[in-house]
């Protein structure tokens, strides 16, 4: 029974990384950076010249070259990378905030897809199947950590990120036909900021 599971799980695994692949090719170029990246299974697929992903746990078999950090200050310097990717972990994170400053600090772009929701029905849909995914996979996750696609776009006004691309898409996940996915294209509106957090050595 458990092989079974096992195989089943890894089956859902692959089949949203290729849905996932397919969302963020065309936004991802240049040398790279997956933040949150776990094991790779989307990195991977991707196929640009560089990416690195880091994450705050070791994965197992990792599919890409994977650096820990503590979830909030990343460790590379200003304006390191062409494209920063965060698909579907900002909602895991402590300090959304933070975490967001580090990524416009190391990147000049930003791609950012999330589970997203309009309406409570949709929101319900998303706390659910991440309740039962977090479950089989032995992960935490905190309900606070969603956002409105409304609430996502305030959280981007608020650390002055230009929105270029923002795009609505279904079907992501296997066998949950109701979630729904927001994918954001973000650049700084300052070319020439100044940093907010210390550069990590």
């Amino acid at each position: 029974m458990s092989r079974l599971l096992d195989r089943f799980l890894r089956w859902i695994d692959e089949s949203r990384a290729v849905n996932v692949v397919h969302i963020l090719k065309p936004h991802i170029e240049g040398i790279t950076l997956d933040v949150g990246c776990w094991n790779g299974d989307v990195a991977s697929r991707l196929q640009v010249g560089e990416i690195i992903g880091i994450d705050v746990a070791a994965p197992p078999q990792p599919q890409i070259e994977v650096r820990l950090f503590d979830g909030i200050h990343i460790p590379f310097e200003d304006q390191h990378f062409d494209t920063v990717l965060c698909c579907t972990a900002l909602h895991h994170a402590q300090d959304q905030d933070g975490l967001l400053e580090e990524m416009k600090r190391v990147g000049k772009r930003i791609v950012i897809l999330e589970d997203g929701f309009n309406n409570l029905f949709d929101k319900l849909s998303v706390i659910l199947l991440h309740a039962i995914g977090s479950r089989l996979a032995g992960l935490p996750y905190h309900v606070s950590g969603f956002r409105s696609d409304k609430n996502w776009r305030q959280l981007f006004t608020d650390h002055e990120l230009s929105i270029k691309s923002a795009t609505n898409h279904g079907g992501v996940q296997p066998l949950w036909l109701f979630l729904r996915h927001q994918l954001y294209v973000l650049e700084a509106r300052d070319a020439d900021r100044p940093t907010h957090l210390g550069r990590v050595s």
